[in-house]
C-alpha cells in the first residue's frame, strides 16, 4: 500500500463526504464502507493524516484502534487539491516612461535614465508655446542644468518653488525624480 496515495485519496472521500452530507465532522468507518477502503489500512491512513496536520478535532473511542470522526483542516485541503502556497505568480510589469520602481516582491527595478533631451521632448509634447507654465518649467530646467554643469548637490527646498507646477503636470515629477536619482548616483 502507497500511503500517501491512499491517504490523500481517502482525505479527498471525506471531502466530498463532508460536503455532500452538509456536516462539519467526517465519520471514518462510513467513508470507507462507500469508497472500498479496507478496513485495516485504516489505521495507518488515520494516523499518517493526524501526524501530517491534516486532519483535526479527532474522536477515538477506547474500543476502536483508529480515529472515526474528523475535521479537515486548511492544509489538509491544500493537500488535497494540489495548492502549493509557495507558488508565486510572477508579474512583469513595464512602463516606458515611469521613471519609478517597479517589480515584484522579489526584485525591483528603478529605472534612473534622464536626458535633458527627453525632457525638452515633453515639455514640447505637454506644454503650449508661450503659456506661463512654460516659462516655468523653462526656469525649472536651468535650474537643474545648472546643478549637473557645476556638480552641485542638490539643497533641501532647492526645488520647492515648482511644488505646484509638479502637482499641475505629474509627468514633471518623473523626470525631475530621474534627474536627481542620476545625480545623486553619479551616473
Amino acid at each position: 500500500m502507497d500511503i500517501v496515495n491512499e491517504a490523500k485519496r481517502y482525505l479527498k472521500c471525506a471531502f466530498e463526504f463532508i460536503n455532500n452530507n452538509q456536516t462539519v465532522f467526517a465519520d471514518t468507518v462510513r467513508i470507507a464502507q462507500l469508497n472500498n477502503f479496507k478496513e485495516e489500512y485504516l489505521i495507518s491512513i488515520m494516523n499518517y493524516l493526524e501526524s501530517n496536520n491534516f486532519i483535526y478535532d479527532t474522536f477515538q473511542p477506547i474500543r476502536f484502534k483508529y480515529v472515526i470522526r474528523f475535521k479537515i483542516t486548511g492544509k489538509g485541503i491544500n493537500w488535497i487539491n494540489d495548492y502549493n502556497p509557495n507558488a508565486q505568480n510572477v508579474q512583469n510589469i513595464n512602463f516606458q516612461n515611469n521613471y519609478g520602481s517597479v517589480g515584484n516582491n522579489n526584485t525591483v527595478t528603478i529605472n534612473n535614465y534622464f536626458s535633458f533631451e527627453q525632457f525638452d521632448k515633453l515639455i514640447d509634447e505637454h506644454i503650449p508655446q508661450n503659456s506661463i507654465d512654460r516659462q516655468e518649467i523653462q526656469e525649472l530646467r536651468d535650474k537643474l542644468k545648472f546643478l549637473e554643469e557645476n556638480n552641485m548637490p542638490a539643497t533641501q527646498g532647492y526645488l520647492s518653488k515648482f511644488s505646484s507646477l509638479m502637482q499641475k503636470h505629474s509627468w514633471i515629477t518623473g523626470q525631475v525624480a530621474g534627474f536627481l536619482l542620476r545625480l545623486v548616483t553619479h551616473q
